[in-house]
This record gives C-alpha cells, sequence and structure tokens, in this order.
C-alpha cells in the first residue's frame, strides 16, 4: 500500500483567510507594539492571543523557553514582556495593521460573521471581566490568581453585559470578604478558605454574586 503524503500546514495566504478571531488578535498585537499598550486585559489573555497567532503560523514564540537566547529579529511586547517574531511573509509589517483594521471594518456588519463574532464578545468579556475581578481581590487584600477561576462561573451567565459582570465581580468579593471574616477570620483572606467564600457568594443563584441575571 503506498504511503499516503500529507502536505505540511501553511500559514493563510491573505488577510483575509486570516479569519475575524486571528485578525482580531493580530490587530491587538501590532496595536500594542504600535501604541505601547497591552496586548490583552490580563497576562493569561494575551498568552492566548499570542498562542493563537502562533497556530496560524503568523509569529514564532520561545516557548516553553522564556526567551530565545539569539534571535535578532524577535520583539517584545511592550507591557507584558512576552518575545515573538514574525514568520509570516504575506504582507510588509510596516502596513499589515492598517490592512488587517481595513478588513476587521469589512466585516464588521457583515451577517455571516455574526455567530463569531458573539463568540469572541464573550471571549473578550469574560478578559475584562477577569481584570476587574483581579483588582477587586487586590484591593480586599485577597490572591489576584483566584480571579482565574472566573471561567468557571462566566458559561452560567451568557450574554450578561460587561457592566453587570463588574458588578457581580464587586459583590461577590465584598460578601466573600465579609463571611470569609465572620467564619474564618481575618488571616484566612490570603488562604483557600477566603477563595471559598469569594466564589462560593459569587455563584448562589439570585444573589448579587456572579451568577446573577
Amino acid at each position: 500500500m503506498p504511503d499516503i503524503q500529507t502536505s505540511p500546514p501553511s500559514p493563510p495566504a491573505s488577510v483575509e483567510a486570516l479569519g475575524l478571531r486571528g485578525s482580531l488578535f493580530l490587530a491587538a498585537l501590532l496595536q500594542a507594539q504600535q501604541q505601547r499598550i497591552p496586548v490583552a486585559p490580563t497576562h493569561a489573555a494575551a498568552l492566548q492571543v499570542m498562542d493563537a497567532l502562533q497556530t496560524q503560523m503568523l509569529i514564532q514564540v520561545p516557548w516553553p523557553a522564556d526567551r530565545w537566547t539569539i534571535r535578532p529579529d524577535a520583539q517584545d511586547t511592550p507591557i507584558e514582556g512576552l518575545q515573538w517574531a514574525f514568520t509570516w511573509t504575506t504582507h510588509d509589517p510596516t502596513h499589515l495593521l492598517t490592512a488587517v483594521e481595513e478588513q476587521l471594518q469589512d466585516w464588521a456588519g457583515d451577517a455571516e460573521f455574526a455567530v463569531q463574532r458573539r463568540a469572541l464578545w464573550d471571549e473578550l468579556a469574560r478578559w475584562e471581566s477577569e481584570l476587574f475581578l483581579e483588582q477587586q481581590l487586590l484591593k480586599h487584600r485577597f490572591d489576584a490568581r483566584w480571579a482565574r477561576d472566573i471561567g468557571f462561573v462566566f458559561a452560567s451567565a451568557p450574554g450578561l453585559p460587561i457592566a453587570r459582570w463588574r458588578y457581580c465581580c464587586w459583590a461577590a468579593v465584598r460578601q466573600g470578604g465579609v463571611t470569609s471574616i465572620l467564619w474564618t477570620g481575618l488571616a484566612s483572606m490570603r488562604s483557600a478558605g477566603g477563595k471559598h467564600h469569594v466564589f462560593e457568594e459569587g455563584s448562589k443563584p439570585g444573589s448579587a454574586g456572579l451568577s446573577v441575571h
């Protein structure tokens, strides 16, 4: 039986071939470099953006290493300090951001992308909510890393506006903090017990927590 030859994956042939998510993520990376702003609301989200771009063969990253020892063409994201390098040669990098933004404008009102736009909105809303939750946790002297758990409750309220999510995050941290102090004392605010109380309050149906509809 003859061997079946499979073609190696290849990068997109055009900006249009990037798709909505790939175009948005590439624009975010390029704007970050140009304007010295974060790639995404949180560090974890920035890693997801760059991982998606690497999967599409638009960039290379040194992962699992933190950095390349020698890579003359490497760049660093201005805020996160994540190293990366272009591998996509379809467009001149100096004009690429303009081309991507124009493509996104073309897709803005296209009904064909309605489902994809909604999925992207939900993804971006979760990242924004996670950032706000991080800020609230720090303000109340909790561990900011607990904000990553928002993914477990985000799916329980699809379509909830970001403003509502911000309120829910604020209410959950506040109520969780009070409950933690009452039940286990101030020391628990830096422990796993504090985390439990925050998300216990945040997941109560009908409460002011994260699952409010």
